[in-house]
């Protein structure tokens, strides 16, 4: 991958790990087929195919692992006032909600691993097929 730049590649923060990887895969995937929707061009490396899958469980498995440590927000007030009290409440529920999205962020993550593992499941007889045409 000469000359491309990963993005969050030198921030090293996690999320830019994760979409490094992620991103890595997808060029990986653009080499090994060669050129982006070229005709008859649809090539399957099974190897790399599980390559791909135990990337992305190790991404989806550090998801989770993310929402495990956060599963409970709860916000100390600084007061006893009703802004105060108010401000931690809203806090909470943002928290909440930023759970909520990175579960469907791992449930898609999971989604797409299954999909390609049901598509090299699929491949060998796709190939034998395929060989009788010929």
């Amino acid at each position: 991958m000469v000359g491309v730049e990963l993005p969050g590649a030198d921030e090293g923060d996690r999320q830019g790990d994760i979409m490094g990887a992620q991103w890595r895969l997808w060029m990986a995937s653009i080499e090994e087929s060669g050129a982006v929707g070229a005709a008859g061009g649809y090539v399957v490396d099974p190897e790399r195919a599980q390559e791909c899958i135990a990337e992305l469980s190790r991404i989806a498995a550090d998801v989770r692992r993310s929402v495990i440590s956060s599963q409970q927000f709860y916000f100390d007030p600084p007061g006893y006032d009703v802004v105060s009290t108010n401000a931690a409440r809203q806090g909470a529920v943002m928290g909440e909600r930023a759970l909520t999205y990175v579960r469907a962020w791992a449930a898609q993550i999971e989604a797409t691993r299954d999909a390609l593992q049901r598509q090299v499941d699929a491949y060998p007889a796709v190939e034998q097929s395929n060989s009788r045409l010929t």
